[in-house]
């Protein structure tokens, strides 16, 4: 195998949310390198690294070259499988010079001049579960992009206070792996930390770090273990078994070499960015005041004496300068408000009274033919006559009639305008975008509705429903290019776009991760994602808006002019400091004046569509209520048009052989 047929690893470094640019990117991906989308975004999405794939060099090198146009961080390696593993650290001395370490095979001094990488990880997963509950509350739920990861400082305290360790990989002159040395809580005599030892054994892992860094010029620390998505690092729980730390500790071996091969790996695929050449600002600065602004591009300036001194502090300054100097703040408030919570709908008289009718007179049945054989007489002749195949024949009757109504309704509903919707029953088509910061529960997505069902294998290994839920009480809006509308999908009857099936493990699972999973349950989850072209058919009406009337605005205003004095004192005329009967007149007018003004300013001003029309389910029990992600109308009517069929067909047959028992029966055959 050559180098250039022998495969690759590229691994990225994911995001907390994806741009428009990472978006079309994956686009491009998807029709230049057959590259599948939604797996792309699976794993571009999350908080550490990820190996986004393999192949030849080429190849993998077009993709990265795409990805860091984009703004995505690339490595393309060739992974070292682990040759040896640590020593755990017993005991330690620190000097000027070195450090030297004890361990069970021996002491290993480090050096000022060696490379040192650390690895510090938290083989419990608590960094994991903290990490994903920041990015739902500050990347979902508030609607942002920004500092939805943990910071430096944090997931190193969040580390410490979990189950940590520490490896620290030793690289040579020739920077290979010379040794690696473990630190576990508890397990090294902190006595060689001087007086920074503490009590706590997390404690003195923390301390052995800071004089790592403190000591050894060229250190690295990475803290992505349980975070990141690569292979053979998967992290695992006490699901996994009773030896699952003694496999996390393994893993983070394998998680040490990918790091050191990721340190030490040439990208020649990055564009480097260079400076423009030209004088910097002290070079012009000098080159100014001693009256010669040729100089400043000879650069001949630097070697005058004291010249160049004057211009290394101008420069420095001018750095210092733009180090402090914070970066523009966006304008664009992106955050949308938290989604309301789940009503409770009281259930309609009509429904409640039909089933209690239904209980009542099934019970009045069992009372009435217990200890009898009337229950297994009916069962009985109801098979052997058919008359239970009528009930069936009925209901695939029913549903194809149904369907076929559905469809005759889509087909006779013009297409309307948000800008131009009357009131009624209306058929949209349109964008979905989001009113409330929702997202679905499994995937971690931007989606306007989303439907999860767990399932659980029971005995007989059958899925079983366990429990579902929706946001059918998530209002979204819904555009096209002249307005917006809002949409109520509660009651509707909606087909999602995306599917996806997924098993709960442990927490990272949300973010595109493959880690272990509890195989006895499934989830499937069904998305309408933000953007997605929509159909609808339902009843739109307008909002009840609660307003105040004349009268109460105005008892409201006089009430507040009570409390304030200054204004009261506006209409004291006469400086009695007193208000008499005729002044309380003139303010009653003037509160009068003002609140017809705001009324009428109120009733002027063009409200915004989506304020005060909705589209729901209408209060008519034989209107449909339909939101569809689909192609278009056609390929929708087409859908029920071949449901409808199929049921009547079924209708058919089973009707066949109902009348055919029943003949039977009556021997008429």
């Amino acid at each position: 195998m050559t180098d250039k047929t022998k495969k690759r690893a590229l691994i990225i470094e994911q995001l907390p949310a994806l741009n428009d640019e990472v978006q079309d990117t994956l686009r491009i991906l998807a029709a230049e390198h057959g590259i599948d989308i939604y797996t792309c975004r699976q794993k571009l999405l999350g908080g550490g690294l990820a190996h986004f794939g393999s192949g030849p060099l080429e190849k993998v090198e077009k993709i990265a070259g795409l990805l860091d146009k984009a703004g995505i961080k690339t490595w393309i390696i060739v992974p070292t499988p682990p040759r040896f593993g640590p020593q755990r650290l017993r005991s330690l001395e620190v000097t000027n010079e070195h450090i030297l370490f004890s361990t069970q095979q021996g002491v290993i001094p480090i050096t000022t001049e060696n490379r040192v990488i650390g690895i510090l990880a938290d083989i419990s997963g608590a960094v994991v579960n903290k990490q994903l509950k920041r990015m739902m509350v500050q990347n979902v739920y508030q609607g942002t992009t920004e500092n939805a990861r943990f910071e430096k400082h944090e997931i190193r305290r969040a580390i410490l206070m979990g189950q940590p360790v520490l490896d620290l990989y030793i690289l040579d002159e020739e920077n290979q792996i010379s040794a690696i040395i473990r630190a576990l809580p508890g397990k090294f005599d902190p006595k060689g930390l001087g007086d920074r030892a503490t009590l706590s054994a997390r404690g003195n892992i923390g301390v052995l770090l800071k004089l790592c860094e403190e000591h050894f010029p060229d250190f690295t620390l990475q803290t992505g273990y349980g975070l990141s998505q690569l292979p053979g690092c998967q992290l695992k729980n006490e699901k996994d078994g009773s030896d699952w730390q003694l496999e996390n500790l393994k893993y983070v071996v394998r998680y040490g070499w990918i790091m050191v091969d990721l340190a030490l790996q040439p990208q020649p695929h990055r564009s480097e960015t260079t400076n423009p050449e030209g004088p910097s600002v002290g070079t012009v600065a000098a080159a100014t005041l001693l009256g010669r602004p040729e100089l400043a591009a000879s650069g001949g300036l630097r070697e005058m004496p004291g010249v160049g001194e004057v211009i290394n502090e101008i420069d420095q300054a001018v750095a210092e300068d733009d180090h402090r100097r914070p970066e523009p703040e966006e304008k664009v408030d992106r955050s949308l408000p938290l989604p309301p919570e789940p009503k409770h709908h009281s259930i309609p008289l009509r429904v409640l009274l039909i089933n209690i009718a239904a209980f009542a007179g099934f019970g009045l049945f069992i009372a009435f033919t217990r200890g009898s054989r009337i229950p297994e007489l009916l069962l009985h002749y109801g098979f052997t006559i058919g008359l239970v195949y009528v009930l069936g024949t009925a209901l695939l009757f029913w549903g194809g009639f149904s369907f076929f109504l559905l469809k005759r309704r889509i087909e006779n509903t013009p297409t309307s305008k948000i800008r131009s919707l009357a009131m009624g029953m209306v058929e949209i088509h349109g964008q979905a975008r989001r009113k409330y910061a929702l997202v679905a529960p499994m995937t971690s997505v931007p989606c306007v509705y989303y439907r999860l069902r767990t399932y659980r294998r029971d005995d007989k290994n059958n899925w079983r429903l366990k429990s579902e839920s929706n946001s059918g009480h998530v209002p979204f809006f819904v555009e096209d290019s002249t307005g917006r509308v809002t949409v109520d999908p509660y009651r509707a009857s909606i087909r999602a776009g995306v599917k996806q099936e997924g098993f709960p493990g442990q927490g990272n699972i949300l973010l595109g991760g493959s880690s272990s999973y509890d195989s006895s349950e499934k989830w499937v989850e069904e998305v309408v994602h933000e953007g997605t072209s929509l159909y609808i058919l339902g009843d739109a009406k307008l909002k009840k808006q609660p307003r105040k009337s004349l009268r109460e605005k105005k008892i409201e205003k006089l009430r507040d002019l009570k409390l304030d004095r200054a204004a009261m004192q506006k209409y004291d005329v006469d400086g009695d400091g007193q208000i008499s009967t005729d002044e309380w007149q003139t303010a009653r007018e003037d509160i009068d004046e003002q609140v017809l003004r705001e009324r009428l300013a109120e009733e002027s001003a063009a409200a915004r569509q989506e304020d005060y029309i909705v589209i729901g389910r209408s209060s008519h029990r034989t209107h449909p209520f339909v939101i569809a992600v689909t192609e278009s109308e056609a390929h929708l009517t087409r859908n029920y048009g071949l449901f409808s069929l199929l049921m009547m067909l079924g209708s058919l047959v089973l009707g066949s052989w109902t009348l055919y028992k029943i003949l039977s029966y009556f021997r008429f055959l």
